[in-house]
């Protein structure tokens, strides 16, 4: 029997003695004050005291005793504990236990104390104590609490007071005693001789966190997020500035006079008005007014972008304390995003570090779906045709019906309306979003008014940023549209589910250069080569002969005149016509003098296009020579001048696309998102389609759902029908389905760019059969390939035999 069970035996043995004597005692006394009163109150007054005061004092042994034999044991688990530890140390450092203890600041003679030893009392103020000190101190602090609470019920017993308030002055007490050994108390824990790894790094918001980490990385590091933010701080209030010193300091009516030397004055500032508001009218409040919208733009701007280096700075901690990932091979490119979630799935299974404590499963979709929550319903909205972009009735006529009109401040406003609106503090969907199609209407009313008010500041404010941006560019670079560029309306079509910008971003790079050279593949019309032939001859020609003007004596140019104007004037128009005849003429590298088919190399180049866009409509097919196809592309991939303009107008259209179009379609969206929901266990609901459950949603048609199925083979017209009859699904039947499926194989090609950018991931099993087929069907496509050409080999070698 250990020393631990023979002194709770004693303990116990000891404290019935006392109890029952102490009883004893108590039942004589009664029975000599019953007898001896005559009085029946007095009588009960004393029995209630008297049984009041039995109570207080078995309280008090039975508290004295625990406290007792709490004391003991805490002394002996004390020393068991130290034991294990400093074995346990010892072993680390190779050493014996006392050195063990030693190396950590313990005494060693703690563990020879007999029975009799007693901790000190745990240290207080500004004296330093060691963690043996400490320890000792906590584990006796139990036992003068207990006495501190006996010595409080004695005193209060005598002062006689009743049993009703004894007990609640030993409970007040006890509770007094219980916060200061909480307050006292040091966990062993804290001690302990192996290092501590702490594995709580729980946060409240995951989407929050997940979305610093994935800008950090994006981004490259601290100092270009912080570069970025601050220099589009510095943009936005360069060009409030200068807008306001342009149409409120600048004299304009004096310096349009300026037309000669002498009219025109040497000084700038006699054209600068000192002060532009000192009277009050309607241009000037116009002006304030600008000022004040922009102004609050800016300081929301500012607080977005400390917010944004806040979260960055934690991300930097965790890239580096966590992940060990430093900034150096963040700006080089040397660690790809899965490799961060590979990190963070680690940290979550082994416990060193679990961001998710809520039952949530961290893998790389669920990452992908939590940062993508809002995007991966806009991709939905644009592929199933949902969002209504056009002119309402009786402006869609002429040569703008059938045009869509999409914007940043559109794609704001569907934020706003729709998908910030539907999810609440959970990221779940309010029922009241779909059930409610007419609050959908009264928000896109109130967006309409919004821009409808704002538009005239917007206009001014876009036209003016984006000559600052790209005029002088253009013109240093003899870009005078500027590059070409994918639609604000093509990329959202481009965009698959889960896709991170990253990666689109890297699928989308080559499709540029692949756009370029097919549209390069179109020649001008024979009457706009002729026109530009002579445009550049007859430009070209008078230029050479300004030219030698100027060789001459280069006053020639600047005092000589032909109408209005000086010669110089003359030679930037003349270098103007050149520019343009030079464009109507076909590219001599791209279209060579002699004859070859451009029809092949059309439907290729459409092809290839189709490869990094992963958009490719059957009415493409074969057609890449049609003009329908070349003008579809071209509408999407157009000249910045033009998508500026095209960005003005559907800012100057917002109103109406807001205030009438979008409402029509306000129902559908609210039923669409209420079919296409799906709730992911911890992490909210999310875009169904972005799950890649091929059991509940798919495509309606996809060439891929075929492949491998055939288990015989057929000619090459059965498998064009099947192939076709496969693919003609009829509408009804798209409406009819129970969930909306997506188009032109969206999903299945988001599944296929997911796993490619994320090898390890485990898909589910609906997405592993379609790997599976997809495999089997290379893999038979790879034998047939091996088998012809063993054919040729073979034809080529009786060929050679036949010869000899």
């Amino acid at each position: 029997m250990t020393d631990q069970a023979l002194m709770s035996r004693n303990d116990e043995g000891s404290l019935w003695d006392e109890l029952s004597h102490q009883h004893s005692r108590e039942i004589q006394q009664h029975h000599h004050r019953l007898s001896s009163s005559n009085n029946t109150g007095q009588l009960f007054r004393t029995t209630l005291q008297n049984a009041a005061a039995a109570v207080s004092s078995a309280a008090s042994a039975a508290a004295t005793a625990a406290a007792s034999a709490a004391e003991r044991r805490r002394q002996m688990q004390y020393r068991h504990v130290v034991m294990e530890e400093s074995a346990v140390a010892a072993a680390n450092v190779g050493g014996s236990a006392d050195m063990a203890l030693a190396e950590f600041g313990l005494q060693p003679s703690a563990l020879h104390h007999g029975a009799e030893y007693r901790p000190p009392s745990f240290g207080r103020g500004d004296q330093s104590h060691s963690a043996a000190e400490m320890a000792r101190g906590a584990i006796h602090s139990d036992a003068q609490n207990f006495r501190a609470a006996s010595a409080k019920d004695r005193e209060v017993r005598g002062r006689g007071l009743n049993a009703s308030s004894q007990a609640n002055t030993y409970e007040r007490s006890t509770q007094h005693g219980n916060g200061q050994r909480n307050n006292n108390f040091v966990f062993l824990d804290s001690f302990r001789l192996r290092p501590r790894r702490d594995g709580w790094g729980a946060v409240s918001d995951l989407d929050v966190f997940f979305a610093s980490i994935y800008n950090y990385y994006f981004h490259r590091g601290l100092v270009p997020i912080i570069g970025n933010g601050l220099v589009e701080i510095t943009s936005l209030l360069f060009t409030l500035w200068l807008s306001v010193f342009l149409f409120a300091y600048v004299d304009w009516g004096l310096l349009v006079t300026c037309t000669d030397e002498a009219t025109c004055h040497g000084d700038f500032h006699s054209y600068i008005i000192d002060k532009p508001f000192s009277r009050l009218s309607m241009w000037n409040f116009i002006i304030i007014l600008y000022c004040l919208l922009f102004s609050c733009y800016a300081i929301f701007t500012v607080i977005t972008f400390l917010a944004t280096v806040k979260d960055a700075f934690e991300a930097k901690a965790f890239f580096e304390d966590k992940l060990g990932i430093g900034a150096r091979k963040l700006e080089g490119g040397a660690v790809e995003w899965d490799e961060i979630v590979q990190k963070i799935m680690r940290l979550q299974e082994t416990g060193e570090y679990r961001v998710a404590i809520h039952g949530q499963e961290i893998n790389a979709l669920t990452v992908a779906q939590i940062i993508m929550r809002k995007e991966n319903f806009m991709v939905a909205f644009i592929n199933r045709s949902m969002l209504d972009l056009t002119l309402p009735w009786p402006l869609d006529n002429g040569f703008l019906r059938g045009k869509e009109y999409f914007s940043k401040t559109l794609e704001w406003s569907m934020y706003f309306c729709v998908l910030s609106y539907m999810f609440n503090h959970k990221y779940k969907i309010r029922p009241a979003f779909y059930m409610e199609p007419a609050s959908l209407k009264r928000r896109f009313a109130v967006c309409a008014v919004a821009h409808a008010v704002f538009l005239p500041f917007l206009l001014f404010f876009m036209m003016l940023h984006f000559s600052m941006q790209n005029l002088y560019d253009w013109k240093s670079s003899k870009m005078y549209l500027g590059p070409r560029e994918w639609s604000h309306v093509a990329k959202w079509t481009f965009r698959e589910f889960n896709e991170l910008p990253h990666a689109f971003e890297r699928r989308l790079g080559p499709s540029y250069e692949a756009a370029e050279a097919y549209l390069k593949l179109f020649t001008k019309s024979p009457a706009v080569t002729s026109l530009g032939r002579a445009l550049v001859f007859v430009s070209g020609s008078l230029g050479a002969v300004l030219l030698a003007f100027a060789a001459v004596n280069d006053s020639i140019l600047l005092h000589v005149k032909l109408g209005n104007w000086n010669l110089l004037w003359y030679v930037g128009i003349l270098g103007v016509t050149f520019s343009v005849g030079k464009a109507m003429l076909p590219d001599a590298g791209v279209h060579p003098p002699f004859l070859r088919n451009l029809f092949a190399e059309m439907d290729s180049a459409v092809a290839n296009i189709a490869t990094h866009t992963h958009f490719y409509p059957d009415i493409w097919k074969g057609r890449g020579w049609d003009d329908m196809t070349k003008q579809a592309i071209s509408g999407m991939f157009q000249y910045k001048a033009k998508l500026f303009v095209s960005e003005l107008l559907a800012v100057l259209f917002a109103p109406l696309i807001l205030g009438f179009s979008l409402p029509k379609r306000a129902e559908e969206i609210c039923s669409f998102v209420q079919q296409i929901k799906t709730e992911v266990p911890g992490a909210g609901d999310v875009c169904g389609y972005s799950t890649f459950d091929f059991d509940t949603f798919e495509d309606n048609n996809w060439e891929g759902r075929t492949i491998g199925v055939q288990n015989s083979p057929k000619s090459g017209y059965q498998a064009g029908l099947q192939s076709l009859a496969s693919e003609s699904i009829p509408e009804p039947t798209i409406r009819l389905s129970p969930r909306p499926k997506t188009q032109n194989g969206k999903m299945e090609k988001s599944f296929f760019s997911f796993k490619a950018v994320h090898p390890s991931w485990k898909c589910s099993t609906s997405g592993q059969h379609l790997v599976d087929r997809v495999e089997t069907y290379q893999h038979q496509q790879a034998l047939a390939l091996a088998k012809e050409r063993n054919h040729h080999i073979e034809a080529a070698a009786r060929q050679l035999e036949t010869l000899r």
